[in-house]
C-alpha cells in the first residue's frame, strides 16, 4: 500500500488521478490542463505551456456538482471557446435588435361568443335549402361561385347535368342565394373578419452566436403563439364558410403565449446586448470557460477518486492495525524494561523523577530519564545526550529530584506520614537563573507534601543566595497557610552564618 506503482496503493490512484488533469489523455482528448492552456491563450495571455497540476489539485474539483452531461459542457465549452477567439479578434457586434415592440391585444371571450353566436336562417324554398346544404358542405364561397358562373350570358347550360338553364331561372337562383347571403349574414362576416390575426415571423438566424438554449425558447414560445393564431383564424374561417353553424373554440389563453414570447424576446435581446459587451471584454467568457473546464474536470477525477478513497480507507484500517501493532510492541517492550529493571533491584523512581522535570521545567520532553537496555538514558527534547552535554542547572534539576525520590524509598507513592528532617544546600544557585520559577515553585511543592504530612517533619534550607532567601522565605509562609495540620505552631525561624557565628537574619536588607 507504500508502493506508488501496485493498485492496491491510495498514491497510485493519486497518480492516475492527477495525471487525469495533464495533458491529453490515451485517446488525444484535452485535459484539464490542456484546456485551461487554450483558455488563456484564447484571452490573449500567452502562457508558454499548458498549466502545471499539483497533487492536491483534484480537491478544486471533486466537490463541484455539474448540472450537465460531460458530452454537453464539452460542446458548450468549444461554444464559448470559439465566442472567445471572436471576441479576441474583434468580432463585430450584432447590430440588429430583437424585435420586441409588437403590440397584442386579444378578447378571446369575445372571439368565442362571436364563433358560437347563431344568425338566424331565413325562411327559405326546397332549392334554397338545397342551396343551403351545398353551402354547409362546401362552404359559401361555392355559392358566390355558380353566382358568378351564371351570371355569364354564355354560360346556360348547368355544368353538372347539362340541362339549359334559362334567364329566368338565373334570375331565380340569384334571388335564392341572396336571401342565403342575408345582410345579418355579412354584418357578422365582417365582426368576424375584425379578430383575424396575423401570425409572428422572426428570423432567428441573425442571433445565432447567442445561448441556444434561449433561442431555442424563443422559436418555441413563438411557435406556439403562431400556432394559437392558425387555431383562431382556422375557426374564424370554419364560421364564414357557414355563418349559420355555431363553431366552438377552446381556451387557448393566446394572450398569455404572447406575453410569455415577448418576455422571451427580451431576454434574447439582454444577451445580444452582453454579447456586444464581450465583444471588448472577454473576463465574462473566460470565466465562464473557468467554470464549465472545473465541471468538464470532476467528471474526469471521479471514478478515480472514488477508487482512492477506498483504498485510503482501507489503508487508513491497516495503518491502524499496524500502529496498534507497534502500540502492543512497545508496551510489551516497556514491560520487559521493568521487569528487567525489577530484576536487578533498580531502585530509582524514574516516572517520579521525570514528573519533577516536568514540573521543573513546564514542559514534557525538555528532560528526562529513561530506562533502556538495562541502563539509565538522558534524553533532551526527545534526543539521548550525554549527562556533560547538559547545563549545570540542569544536572541540578535532575539531583533535586532524584533527592525526593530518593526519600519516599520502600514507602508507598504519596504516604508522608512518617517524621523526617530534610535538609537542602543551595537549591537555586546562579547557574539556575533561567529554571528559577520552576525550581521554587517544584521546592515549595514538594516541601508542602512533607510538612503537612507529619506535623514533627523539619526542614533545613540553606543558601548563599539574598533573593532565594526571601523567596524561600515567602513559599514556606505560602506552605503553613495552605497546611490542614497545626503547622503553625512551627518556629519559623531565618537565621545568618557570618564568620562562624549564627544570628538572625534582619527583616529588610537591600542586596
Amino acid at each position: 500500500m507504500n508502493d506508488d506503482k501496485n493498485k492496491n496503493s491510495p498514491n497510485y490512484w493519486l497518480k492516475k488521478l492527477t495525471d487525469n488533469l495533464k495533458g491529453q489523455d490515451d485517446k488525444g482528448n484535452k485535459n484539464w490542463a490542456e484546456r485551461d492552456f487554450q483558455i488563456k491563450q484564447n484571452a490573449g495571455e500567452n502562457p508558454r505551456r499548458a498549466t502545471s497540476v499539483s497533487d492536491d489539485k483534484y480537491q478544486d474539483f471533486i466537490n463541484l456538482n455539474p448540472q450537465k452531461s460531460r458530452d454537453d459542457l464539452i460542446t458548450e465549452f468549444n461554444k464559448l471557446l470559439n465566442e472567445l477567439k471572436t471576441s479576441q479578434s474583434g468580432a463585430k457586434e450584432i447590430s440588429i435588435k430583437v424585435p420586441t415592440n409588437f403590440t397584442f391585444t386579444f378578447d378571446e371571450n369575445e372571439c368565442k361568443n362571436l364563433l358560437s353566436k347563431k344568425i338566424e336562417q331565413p325562411n327559405l324554398s326546397e332549392r334554397e335549402k338545397f342551396l343551403l346544404s351545398i353551402m354547409k358542405e362546401k362552404q359559401e364561397q361555392h355559392l358566390h361561385e355558380i353566382k358568378n358562373f351564371f351570371a355569364k350570358n354564355e354560360n346556360d347550360k348547368c355544368p353538372f347535368c347539362t340541362q339549359v338553364v334559362s334567364s329566368a331561372h338565373k334570375q331565380e337562383l340569384f334571388a335564392s342565394i341572396e336571401k342565403i347571403l342575408s345582410k345579418a349574414s355579412e354584418e357578422h362576416k365582417q365582426e368576424l373578419q375584425t379578430y383575424k390575426i396575423e401570425e409572428i415571423t422572426i428570423n432567428f438566424d441573425d442571433f445565432a452566436v447567442l445561448d441556444e438554449t434561449v433561442i431555442k425558447e424563443c422559436c418555441t414560445v413563438l411557435t406556439q403563439f403562431n400556432d394559437c393564431v392558425k387555431m383562431i383564424n382556422n375557426k374564424i374561417d370554419e364560421k364564414l364558410g357557414n355563418v349559420y353553424q355555431p363553431v366552438i373554440l377552446e381556451c387557448i389563453d393566446i394572450q398569455n403565449k404572447f406575453d410569455n414570447l415577448i418576455l422571451k424576446l427580451k431576454q434574447l435581446e439582454e444577451l445580444r446586448i452582453e454579447y456586444n459587451k464581450n465583444t471588448t471584454n472577454t473576463n465574462s467568457i473566460k470565466n465562464q470557460l473557468n467554470d464549465i473546464n472545473n465541471n468538464i474536470a470532476y467528471y474526469d477525477i471521479y471514478n478515480e477518486y472514488k477508487t482512492f478513497q477506498e483504498k485510503t480507507t482501507i489503508k487508513k484500517q491497516e495503518d491502524d492495525k499496524l500502529e496498534n501493532d507497534r502500540k502492543n510492541l512497545r508496551e510489551c517492550e516497556e514491560t520487559i524494561r521493568k521487569l528487567t529493571a525489577d530484576k536487578n533491584k533498580v531502585e530509582i523512581a524514574v516516572e517520579e523523577i521525570n514528573q519533577g522535570l516536568r514540573y521543573i521545567f513546564f514542559a514534557n520532553n525538555r528532560l528526562e530519564i529513561e530506562y533502556r537496555d538495562e541502563k539509565y538514558c538522558l534524553k533532551s527534547m526527545g534526543n539521548t545526550v550525554k549527562p556533560n552535554k547538559i547545563s549545570t542547572g540542569e544536572r541540578n534539576a535532575i539531583a533535586m529530584c532524584y533527592f525526593f525520590s530518593q526519600t519516599m524509598q520502600n514507602k508507598e507513592q504519596g504516604d508522608y506520614s512518617n517524621p523526617c528532617l530534610l535538609v537542602i544546600d543551595d537549591p537555586v544557585s546562579s547557574f539556575d537563573m533561567e529554571n528559577r520559577i520552576g525550581l521554587l515553585s517544584f521546592l515549595r511543592y514538594k516541601l508542602k507534601q512533607y510538612l503537612c504530612g507529619n506535623e514533627n517533619t523539619k526542614v533545613i534550607v540553606m543558601t548563599h543566595d539574598i533573593q532565594t532567601c526571601f523567596d524561600l522565605q515567602k513559599a514556606f509562609e505560602e506552605v503553613i497557610e495552605c497546611c490542614k495540620t497545626p503547622v503553625n505552631q512551627y518556629i519559623f525561624s531565618r537565621l545568618e552564618l557570618t564568620d562562624k557565628e549564627i544570628s538572625f537574619y534582619p527583616k529588610k536588607r537591600h542586596e
